[in-house]
């Protein structure tokens, strides 16, 4: 459980009005979306810590005339409106707290503690209930939590099998997908990677934005714990998400680049309730006891339309002996009014199969070569190699001769 280790700075202030307000909405969004789910002791547990953390609210609004400061289509609540405005509390200029406001405060950060500690089983449950089962996969309906395989292992899995050997790592940065939010990690350098169960004893935490989770000791090829928030506090535990031992999990990378931090207490609806789009989720998962359930790899509109060497997904999948997962990226987009971002991954997709230069990945608009490749396989539909061969030429084009392409 998180926790003090020293005097509460002003650095650790914002990240704590922050959490704070977190873990209000993410306990607003589980009893207005979850509640018939839970059993008799669950309800209770969310009524009374919900309870508990308003009339803290009402505490601080009444202690320092705050009228309001709620922002929940953005960010949910938001004690930071109020610290901004340093005239409620003291100037930046001092390092700690004032040691009145931290009397204040200190009792109302340690109950939230306590609460996310007791509300965390709850989120995992509702995790496990929400999250698609592989086998019965959908791609109008769905949520996974995936994990990218990228060029930071070569993208070769050989060479990502070695690197999760080799790398003692705890922490599993996943992201939360579903049909209307596919934005994920690393999202230009990967196609592919793994979806992952969560348990009660995987799951650490998340957060509607990156995370910026790190660990300590610091992990090779990983963010250093030096950069994270709690490598320069005197509360190091308060950014805590995970300990066992000397190993820790922990959430925040230096304050002028946190946008957000990971709770215990987070749901799916919270991250589908996030605004921010553009951006990816992150779910840490403790990969000590994590396991794939799939290799999952994204497709545009037709599964042939795919960057990836499906060669190197079946030694992947056979590797785990876990199936393959088609998603489909395009399943709610208007074919004839997809963004630029879309584009830019079926012209680097439809490279994969015929000789086209592609200046520019991610322009604006697919060129008529393109535009014809992909119009002609989707109207087409091949379901084999050689269907889609003939497709090609039927449009005075040849396809490469390479093992990416198999048969669906």
């Amino acid at each position: 459980m998180r926790s003090f280790d020293g005097k509460i700075s002003i650095d650790d202030f914002i990240y704590l009005c922050k959490y704070y307000g977190n873990v209000i909405y993410d306990l607003e969004v589980i009893k207005e979306n979850y509640y018939k789910l839970l059993n008799k002791e669950e309800k209770q547990t969310i009524d009374s810590s919900l309870d508990a953390l308003l009339s803290s609210l009402e505490d601080i609004k009444i202690k320092y005339d705050i009228k309001e400061f709620f922002d929940r289509e953005n960010t949910g609540f938001d004690i930071r409106f109020a610290i901004f405005d340093v005239k409620h509390l003291q100037d930046y200029k001092d390092k700690y707290l004032h040691s009145e406001i931290e009397d204040f405060f200190k009792p109302i950060f340690t109950k939230t503690f306590e609460i996310e500690e007791k509300c965390k089983p709850i989120a995992s449950k509702i995790w496990q209930q929400e999250l698609s089962d592989v086998t019965n996969f959908n791609n109008k309906n769905y949520g996974f939590l995936v994990y990218k395989i990228t060029e930071r292992s070569n993208t070769n899995f050989l060479s990502f099998r070695k690197y999760l050997t080799d790398v003692k790592s705890r922490r599993l940065s996943t992201t939360y997908i579903n049909p209307n939010d596919t934005k994920t990690f690393f999202e230009y350098k990967s196609d592919y990677g793994l979806i992952y169960k969560l348990t009660p004893k995987n799951f650490l935490g998340g957060c509607v934005n990156d995370a910026y989770s790190t660990e300590y000791p610091t992990i090779k090829d990983e963010y250093t714990f030096a950069k994270s928030n709690a490598s320069i506090s005197d509360n190091k535990k308060i950014y805590s998400i995970f300990e066992d031992g000397e190993q820790q999990v922990f959430s925040g990378l230096e304050f002028k680049y946190g946008k957000d931090y990971a709770t215990q207490t987070i749901t799916p609806k919270r991250m589908e309730l996030r605004s921010d789009k553009e951006h990816y989720n992150e779910v840490v998962l403790d990969y000590l006891n994590s396991k794939p359930c799939a290799v999952f790899y994204f497709y545009y509109g037709h599964k042939f339309i795919t960057s990836c060497n499906m060669a190197e997904l079946k030694s992947i999948s056979e590797y785990y002996n876990v199936p393959i997962v088609a998603i489909n990226r395009l399943e709610n987009c208007d074919l004839k009014n997809l963004s630029g971002e879309m584009k830019g991954y079926i012209s680097k997709s439809l490279a994969n199969m015929v000789d086209i230069k592609i200046e520019n990945y991610f322009s604006n608009e697919i060129d008529e070569k393109n535009s014809k490749v992909f119009n002609a396989i989707i109207k087409n539909n091949p379901e084999t190699k050689e269907q889609l061969n003939e497709t090609l030429k039927s449009i005075d084009y040849e396809m490469k001769d390479n093992d990416c392409i198999q048969d669906l």
